[in-house]
């Protein structure tokens, strides 16, 4: 049975309304922890120009997606290609050539160095632009009480995880020339960043 993910399924609308005003036709889109496939299913239908590839760290997920995208239920658009493996820490990146990274609840569920490696795997790649999806402590702001909440519960469960300071990911994204050039707010406290090189 297919494994649903409930965030997924609540925010892949609201990401793609973004995204479809931004990814430009014939762009390659390298998505990062693609998990259940569920945002690259519902991107690549609206989008049918775009070509997507998801990865996944994880060989399970990835032949589960191969596996999903392989039967005739899934319904999967000719533009989806089937995930690959990728370690974002294995630089360079061994994947089809790209033009954006886009990354969703990546970056506070796995080690720090994973912020800076997001950056340095798309410039080597050349990419022109990364989306990252996710929750951010923001400086001098007060951060919502339900994002605290779960900061503390994610580091509870894993020491190196945790919510991560934008003002972080925006200095790791500079130092590989990407800029900061879109904070778009999105559902539930989470927000839609968009980085552009040179």
């Amino acid at each position: 049975m297919r494994v649903i993910s409930p965030p997924a399924e609540r925010n892949k609308q609201p990401i793609l309304e973004v995204l479809t005003t931004r990814l430009k036709p014939n762009q390659r889109v390298l998505e990062l922890a693609c998990g259940t496939l569920q945002h690259a299913l519902h991107f690549t239908a609206s989008l049918p120009n775009v070509c997507w590839q998801p990865t996944d760290l994880s060989t399970e997920t990835v032949e589960a997606g191969q596996h999903l995208l392989a039967s005739k239920t899934a319904k999967a658009p000719a533009n989806l290609q089937a995930p690959i493996p990728l370690d974002v820490l294995s630089l360079p990146w061994v994947v089809p050539a790209f033009d954006s990274v886009y990354a969703a609840n990546l970056l506070h569920i796995s080690p720090i160095e994973v912020v800076s490696g997001v950056f340095v795997g798309a410039s080597l790649g050349q990419a022109q632009s990364v989306y990252i999806y996710g929750p951010f402590l923001l400086q001098g702001q007060n951060t919502a009480q339900s994002n605290l909440d779960f900061d503390a519960s994610l580091r509870g469960r894993n020491p190196v995880w945790g919510i991560r300071q934008l003002k972080f990911v925006e200095q790791q994204a500079l130092a590989q020339g990407y800029t900061l050039t879109e904070t778009v707010p999105m559902p539930v406290n989470n927000l839609l960043l968009e980085f552009t090189s040179g």
